[in-house]
């Protein structure tokens, strides 16, 4: 999966809004995968930095399933293959 910067600049696809919009992550608006990483992190207790973002966005690019992906999937996805430290 690659995933794409989108010709929207930060904003959300207005026809993608509303309920499947908190179902599904779009991997190709900039907007909506950027807040996904950025929450991911948050609730994971890990600093939002250019670096960590990028580490879940390279595995976030090796999700084998089928588009729309589900936030519940990714999710589960990436707390397969990433360890947080505790501290």
């Amino acid at each position: 999966m690659a995933l794409v910067k989108s010709d929207w600049k930060h904003q959300d696809n207005k026809h993608y809004r509303g309920h499947l919009d908190r179902v599904y992550v779009s991997t190709t608006e900039e907007w909506e995968i950027g807040y996904f990483v950025d929450h991911y992190l948050k609730s994971h207790k890990s600093s939002t930095t250019e670096s960590n973002r990028d580490f879940v966005m390279e595995k976030i690019s090796t999700y084998p399933g089928r588009k729309p992906i589900k936030r519940t999937d990714l999710t589960t996805f990436l707390d397969e293959r990433i360890k947080f430290n505790s501290k």
